[in-house]
């Protein structure tokens, strides 16, 4: 519970048989936009967590390592291998069935994060593409590029309307893949994490190493409205 810190659930997300769950780390978790369902990239499985009824719901088979994101419907998840000319799977969470499979020609498994515009019909990629690495956008359902974006290799996110796109202290416009804005921030760190208000207005970036620090921006005028730092050695999340 956000307001008090209780537990509310907890899954273990490895291994299950009777209703027990094993924890195991560096899975990736996704929430769907209606908060209802987590899906978890665990070895050799993708599956997927009711929350309200503390339940499995459908799983989908997949190499260690992968990444899932939800579509805004709660209904479609995007599973992305990590691997060299990576397979993309549309996967619809109700029928659990592939709707689309296609291959990102990556040259490397570090991929390290996917993303959806709210619509669902594009899908942001970061991760080592042939001659740079950087950020592209695909169409999630024909896998045609495009287009590519520079950014740092760093965590980006997607604005709710769909119209811009972060990485670190950059936003890009997401049609053209331009720089917009390029955002002051004196922290020295790695593994920068961003995140949009929901109306689009502000945006969060939390950085870390020997010490952690978070700011806020207007994003239109690009003036700084927090910023704090922490003693944490690095910062994971923002929401």
């Amino acid at each position: 519970d956000v307001a008090n810190g209780r537990l509310i659930r907890h899954f273990g997300l490895e291994h299950f048989s009777s209703g027990h769950f094993s924890l195991i780390s560096g899975v990736s978790v996704n929430w769907s936009p209606d908060s209802r369902f987590l899906v978890a990239g665990g070895p050799g499985m993708m599956r997927t967590f009711d929350l309200l009824k503390s339940s499995v719901g459908p799983q989908f088979p997949i190499p260690t390592g992968s990444y899932a994101v939800f579509a805004a419907d709660s209904a479609t998840i995007f599973v992305l291998e990590a691997k060299a000319d990576a397979k993309m799977y549309v996967w619809d969470f109700n029928s659990n069935e592939t709707k689309h499979v296609w291959t990102i020609n990556t040259t490397g498994p570090d991929c390290s994060q996917i993303s959806a515009t709210q619509d669902g019909k594009t899908i942001a990629v970061q991760g080592a593409f042939p001659g740079e690495g950087g950020i592209r956008t695909f169409d999630s359902r024909t896998g045609e590029l495009l287009c590519r974006f520079r950014g740092e290799k760093y965590y980006f996110a997607i604005s709710a309307a769909g119209h811009l796109l972060a990485s670190g202290t950059t936003i890009f416009d997401m049609q053209t893949g331009k720089q917009i804005k390029q955002l002051e921030f004196q922290c020295e760190g790695i593994d920068s994490v961003v995140c949009f208000s929901p109306d689009s207005r502000l945006l969060a970036m939390g950085m870390g190493l020997d010490k952690s620090a978070i700011a806020v921006w207007d994003v239109e005028s690009g003036t700084k409205k927090y910023f704090r730092e922490y003693l944490a050695s690095s910062i994971h999340g923002l929401i």
